[in-house]
């Protein structure tokens, strides 16, 4: 797609190099914050899942996921709210799982 636009291959590689920009902006937020997962302050829960040591917020797929769409914008109005939706949906999965 943004081979076709013609000027549109410059804006495509700025998707993965936000992407890796917004991920090293993250990681100092990640250890100030360090929220914990709640398995690790809830009691007597049943933990399903293999249990992280990584802090719940913020989340680094949801911060990834965000940089990706607004670099997808730069190439395409109507993949990037696509994009923007699919963001939103791993943002708000990344919050419902830190409850």
């Amino acid at each position: 797609m943004a081979r076709r636009a013609g000027d549109g291959m410059p804006a495509a590689v700025w998707a993965p190099a936000g992407m890796l920009l917004a991920v090293a902006v993250n990681q100092p937020i990640v250890s100030a914050v360090h929220e914990p997962r709640p398995y690790t302050t809830l009691s007597g829960i049943l933990v399903l899942a293999d249990r992280s040591p990584d802090p719940s917020f913020p989340s680094d797929h949801a911060t990834m996921a965000g940089a990706v769409a607004a670099g997808l914008l730069l190439v395409s109005w109507r993949l990037g709210l696509l994009a923007v939706a699919a963001a939103a949906a791993a943002a708000d999965e990344a919050a419902t799982a830190g409850r």
